[in-house]
């Protein structure tokens, strides 16, 4: 309806104005255009699409975090994820890992001030996986390659590790009854209040994947 469609309109102009504010404050510059994907037939690789700060803090709300931590956003796009986590003082390290070049170093142009945040640009298949203990999944693959990377995962984790999934649209299913792997939780992310910063609801998932308990 009419209404629906300047009610959407309405909330998606507040959500982007509150994105807009957040990004400025903690990374000097606006994170929020959307980048298409460099390589969706090989490798698979998504978009760079910026996820609300408002979903994210539904995501990390309830999470508890050590110095020892070493996160890594697999896909990170211009790091909003990231600047998330650095706003939330987030004590331990954050790695982000985009293969647009570009992209990646609009990334790093913000976030080289940050003792704590490390881009890297390039193909997430060829960093190893097993010195970090939280990998964020943001859909960065199309679904064929995404099963790929979580052989992959499989094949090199050798510790306890949280895995974030976020737009979980297709990730959970190919993870749940999986050997090794639990989930803590997935909810449905649509509305902060009475705005609703995205036009349809979408879940993420929360998981530990534990190779010895294989």
């Amino acid at each position: 309806t009419k209404i629906g469609e300047r009610y959407r309109v309405f909330c998606g102009r507040i959500a982007t104005a509150y994105d807009f504010v957040l990004d400025k404050k903690t990374c000097g510059k606006s994170l929020g255009k959307y980048v298409p994907s460099i390589d969706r037939e090989v490798l698979q690789a998504t978009g760079s699409e910026s996820a609300r700060y408002w979903a994210l803090d539904s995501v990390f709300g309830d999470m508890e975090f050590s110095p020892e931590d070493k996160l890594i956003d697999v896909g990170c796009g211009k790091g909003r994820i990231l600047a998330h986590l650095e706003r939330k003082h987030f004590p331990g390290q954050l790695y982000g890992i985009e293969l647009n070049p570009i992209v990646a170093d609009y990334a790093k142009s913000w976030a080289d001030k940050y003792d704590n945040i490390t881009i890297y640009s390039g193909d997430a298949f060829k960093l190893n996986y097993d010195e970090y203990t939280v990998i964020m999944l943001c859909r960065p693959f199309l679904e064929e390659m995404y099963l790929k990377f979580l052989d992959k995962l499989e094949s090199e984790i050798t510790h306890p590790v949280r895995v974030i999934c976020y737009v979980d649209n297709y990730m959970a299913k190919h993870i749940k009854g999986k050997p090794g792997w639990t989930m803590h939780k997935q909810e449905i992310l649509f509305k902060k209040g009475p705005i609703a910063y995205s036009y349809y609801p979408f879940r993420y998932s929360t998981w530990t994947y534990d190779p010895t308990n294989k």
